[in-house]
């Protein structure tokens, strides 16, 4: 079960939560039909277990579908919890036949759901998704993926600016020390999470863009910049960072939930034309994919050692990341019930505003359709 590798590049070192800042503004088609409604949620037999209990390892009162049903999941990096899905046979018993592949950047991700040339996809809120909705693009924004955790949830982060060893102490002792400094991150510059990070950064250091030099490096590039000197900050995704602090390149300084706790960066999304034509299976994936988020943040949030050991040579299996590294690695916390957190795409949304990327609100409610994540957790139970 090895990804589909389409415009890959060095992606044997990322981690599953990149999407959101890979988002180059790409020219969409024009515009399609609007979004069709989610269909009808049919009568769920399935026992719903109480909040809080663990899901269950399969749905024996739902028909697997016959014959399968081919799904393409398409995303800029390798996703932990689909990959695990597909591992441990959650799709597979619901008559879904998963495959994934790597696409870049994140709008050719976009316009592959829009075509149905991919079904389910993973992006950001971004300029790139901003404005392909606001062109008319064909998608439903279905459920909650990558975030930093909840405040209050033990765990590590995924996501941190690394800095230069050299520099570390000077910036614990004044934030205002990043003066001057070069801050390298990914997708900088083209209205991504990006900008919004790098924002964040500045601004709890009481400085301004004005006073560092941001630069657009991929996450791939950063290695080697910090260790040669060519950057003084660099963004990282595990599994890599915990490599380049092993190796004494970088030491982490300001992570995901230091600039934007609980941020959630990522989100599913569905093509309509799958919807419309394959309704059963868009719930089915939905359920397959929980079950999987709910397996996978058990095992890295929960301490089950033993479980989390062999998802992580699922994870090996279908990347080419050793099973020991996927163990060790820090991994993205995923709400347990899909949840989307529409509150923060607003609030994103107006950030980008004031950064200068959109010059107003986007239109893009109507692509929220969180039924399909409400109804598997009405099989699954709520968290």
């Amino acid at each position: 079960m090895r990804i589909s590798r389409v415009l890959t590049r060095c992606v044997c070192i990322l981690a599953t939560g990149l999407a959101a800042w890979l988002a180059a503004c790409a020219p969409a088609a024009a515009p399609p039909a609007k979004p069709v409604a989610a269909p009808a949620t049919p009568a769920a037999s399935a026992t719903t277990t109480s909040p809080g209990a663990a899901a269950p390892t399969s749905a024996p009162s739902l028909a697997a579908l016959s014959p399968p049903i081919k799904v393409q999941f398409g995303g800029t990096t390798p996703n932990s919890a689909v990959l695990i899905a597909m591992g441990e046979g959650y799709f597979r018993e619901l008559g879904l036949d998963v495959d994934t592949q790597i696409l870049t950047p994140t709008a050719a991700v976009i316009q592959a759901v829009a075509a149905n040339t991919v079904q389910v996809g993973a992006t950001g809120v971004g300029l790139a998704l901003l404005n392909l909705i606001d062109r008319g693009l064909d998608i439903q924004l279905v459920s909650g993926d990558q975030s930093a955790a909840p405040p209050g949830t033990p765990g590590p982060d995924y996501l941190c600016y690394l800095a230069r060893p050299d520099l570390i102490d000077a910036l614990h002792a004044d934030p205002k020390n990043l003066r001057g400094l070069t801050v390298a991150t990914q997708g900088y510059g083209t209205g991504s999470i990006a900008d919004i990070y790098t924002d964040r950064l500045v601004r709890q250091a009481g400085l301004t863009l004005q006073d560092i030099n941001p630069s657009p490096l991929a996450i791939v590039d950063v290695p080697p910049a910090l260790a040669n000197g060519n950057i003084d900050l660099g963004w990282s995704a595990e599994p890599s960072t915990t490599r380049l602090v092993d190796g004494g390149i970088g030491v982490r300084y300001k992570c995901l939930s230091d600039l934007y706790p609980g941020h959630q960066i990522a989100y599913l999304i569905y093509s309509s034309t799958f919807v419309r034509e394959n309704p059963t299976a868009a719930r089915y994936f939905m359920l397959g994919y929980l079950k999987g988020v709910r397996a996978y943040t058990d095992a890295w949030y929960g301490g089950q050692t033993d479980r989390k050991a062999r998802l992580a040579q699922h994870l090996a299996a279908a990347t080419t990341v050793p099973a020991e590294v996927w163990f060790n690695a820090r991994q993205a916390w995923i709400d347990p019930n899909g949840t989307i957190r529409s509150d923060q795409i607003a609030a994103d949304e107006q950030q980008l505003i004031e950064l200068g990327f959109l010059a107003a609100p986007v239109n893009w409610r109507p692509t929220l359709h969180p039924e399909y994540a409400e109804w598997a957790v009405g099989v699954l139970g709520k968290r």
